[in-house]
């Protein structure tokens, strides 16, 4: 069970590094080709809405890409037992 769950998580991070990664290089080929004047047919909606609003959506492409690839790749939280965690009780100097 427990290898069935680890591997649905490798699954889910793997997943959410691709979206990430598509998503950094869509905003950044998007905007690098926005300098010179050229756009990209299926994103070219929100040029049309506002060029700064287009301006603003390719960073955010490129932002959330980064924090979802971080996030993704980032180690597990695995809680430390030493600092009262676990079911053993301490009361001063005295042994229990």
């Amino acid at each position: 069970m427990a290898t069935y769950l680890t591997f649905v998580i490798m699954q889910k991070r793997d997943l959410y590094t691709l979206i990430g990664f598509v998503l950094f290089i869509l905003g950044f080929v998007a905007l690098t080709l926005a300098l010179v004047g050229i756009r990209i047919s299926f994103l070219a909606w929100m040029d049309e809405i506002n060029p700064v609003f287009g301006f603003v959506m390719k960073l955010v492409m490129i932002l959330t890409g980064l924090i979802m690839v971080v996030l993704a790749q980032g180690n597990e939280y695995e809680p430390d037992d030493k600092w009262g965690g676990g079911d053993q009780r301490h009361s001063g100097n005295s042994p229990s």
